[in-house]
């Protein structure tokens, strides 16, 4: 008798989902756990296990060109698999291409809803950060549940730099005091909160912050570990100037918050910059602010002469009342000394547009200091001070 093809299916997925013996359903050899696709075309499924081992072996050394390719070989033998598009989201939210991080995830979100779901929903959080969508990073990131995959610091911590980014300040600091309560040895979180509170125009608690993170990590090493994705990439010159300013060095400061504005020039805290900056007007020069290049001086006697002339010397830089950034400005003085005081003050290097007229205003203002206290010696010195004017 000939069987019709409805039976013939009927038998085939009767023999399909028959018990197996307890040895065959061991783990390494059961094709219990996979779907039923992967049990038909089985010898599909081991090659594509082997090709994701592949990958991992790749990513793991760093490699993610090769991680990519192998995952996009495997995913043409099996694009329905949710797991594999998975992975190649996550090899490239970390080789940076955050654009293909998204779209991977998403194909993999729509094959398995199911399928790790709060890692997925933190990655994709993440990768449409980073690609400039923020608040859909921020809609991703409320999906997650902490676990052990993503702890509650991390979570937070990224949600804080989102909210930050957007400027909504006030959720920012609370997800950064949420992230240091759960884990206060990540030293970067100090300074964050420190950021946070800086540009809410809390400047009190800032510089309380500040101290305690300067504190905690004296050298500032957290602010250049390799592990941290900055949101905005710049973002962390200008932590970097913040910290320089909380230990009052002058030109450091100076310096960092001169290179946060030249690469966004249309910074939302730029205006806060320009406060700080006022402040460092007002700053007495202490030996951290001067820099001796050669010779020998006493910079404490240095800083205090500085700081006498201060006015004179800012006065040199113009005449406009509004505090400009354009106004830092970098100079190098080099004395040469005779028997009874300087016979030469030369300006060797500045920043910025410095006409004679202000080189000599400069020099007339330094001639008046009382040098022969300063210098120990009569060779040839100089040093590199940082005036912000007017």
């Amino acid at each position: 008798m000939k069987a019709s093809p409805t039976r013939v299916l009927l038998i085939l997925l009767a023999l399909l989902f028959l018990p197996t013996p307890a040895a065959a359903r061991k783990w390494k050899g059961s094709k219990r756990h996979l779907k039923l696709w992967d049990r038909v075309l089985y010898k599909r499924y081991q090659r594509t296990e082997k090709l994701a081992e592949t990958a991992k072996q790749h990513a793991s050394r760093g490699r993610y060109k090769q991680a990519v390719a192998v995952l996009n070989q495997a995913i043409r033998i099996r694009p329905y698999a949710s797991g594999l598009w998975f992975n190649l989201g996550t090899v490239h939210s970390y080789a940076g291409n955050y654009k293909p991080c998204v779209d991977a995830l998403r194909t993999a979100r729509k094959l398995n809803s199911k399928h790790k779901i709060h890692l997925t929903s933190f990655r994709l959080g993440l990768c449409l950060s980073m690609s400039g969508r923020i608040s859909e990073g921020v809609v991703e990131y409320r999906k997650v549940t902490p676990s052990r995959w993503v702890t509650r610091a991390v979570l937070n911590w990224n949600m804080a730099d989102n909210y930050m980014a957007l400027g909504r300040l006030k959720e920012a600091v609370g997800h950064y005091q949420t992230s240091l309560v759960a884990n206060p040895g990540q030293l970067v979180l100090h300074f964050a909160l420190a950021v946070a509170l800086d540009r809410a125009g809390k400047l009190r608690s800032a510089d309380r912050q500040l101290q305690r993170a300067n504190r905690l990590d004296p050298t500032g090493a957290s602010l250049s570990g390799k592990d941290i994705i900055w949101l905005p990439s710049h973002d962390h010159l200008y932590y970097r100037a913040l910290r320089a300013f909380s230990l009052r060095q002058r030109g450091e400061a100076l310096r960092w918050w001169k290179k946060f504005v030249s690469v966004s020039p249309r910074s939302p805290w730029n205006f806060v910059i320009e406060r700080r900056v006022s402040l460092l007007r007002k700053a007495p020069f202490t030996p951290k602010d001067v820099s001796l290049q050669k010779g020998a001086a006493d910079l404490k006697e240095l800083a205090a002469t500085l700081t006498r002339s201060h006015v004179a010397l800012r006065s040199c830089l113009g005449s406009n009342t509004t505090p400009k950034l354009a106004d830092l400005r970098g100079l190098r003085v080099g004395i040469v000394s005779g028997r009874h005081g300087p016979t030469r003050i030369t300006i060797l290097k500045h920043f910025g547009t410095l006409p004679s007229s202000t080189k000599t205003c400069i020099q007339s203002a330094l001639r008046k200091a009382s040098w022969t206290k300063i210098l120990k010696t009569r060779n040839p010195i100089s040093f590199s001070i940082s005036l912000v004017g007017p």
